[in-house]
């Protein structure tokens, strides 16, 4: 296996559990705000730093209605991306665990917008 695919594999198989119906309150230890807009460049942030092996919960809000931001998709590409849908000013949480140096990627619906995950 090259070293690149271990890498995404460790990566991928360190998400736990993905999606809760209510994300954690705000100022969290590990909680990153994405906000999801087809007015303005996609996902802002469009780059974010994780932690490697600290709980992460990436919680995406679209706000606008124009765009493809009607689904995120993690590991875009990859054996076990994650595609979760984004109601409109509905919060959507993601948590994870990420092992292994970055960047990771994650993008709309259609691949348009994107962002990284950088792992330190």
């Amino acid at each position: 296996m090259a070293p690149r695919h271990a890498f995404f594999l460790a990566a991928i198989l360190s998400v736990l559990l993905a999606c809760t119906a209510t994300p954690p309150a705000n100022g969290a230890p590990g909680r990153i705000e994405i906000t999801v807009d087809g007015e303005s460049s996609g996902f802002d942030p469009s780059e974010i730093q994780v932690k490697e092996g600290e709980k992460t919960i990436l919680v995406f809000t679209r706000k606008g209605e124009k765009g493809c931001g009607k689904e995120v998709v993690l590991f875009p590409g990859e054996k076990k991306e994650i595609r979760k849908s984004l109601p409109l000013n509905e919060p959507v949480a993601i948590e994870a665990v990420f092992s292994g140096p970055g960047p990771l990627r994650y993008t709309c619906g259609m691949g348009m917008y994107r962002g990284q995950i950088l792992v330190r």
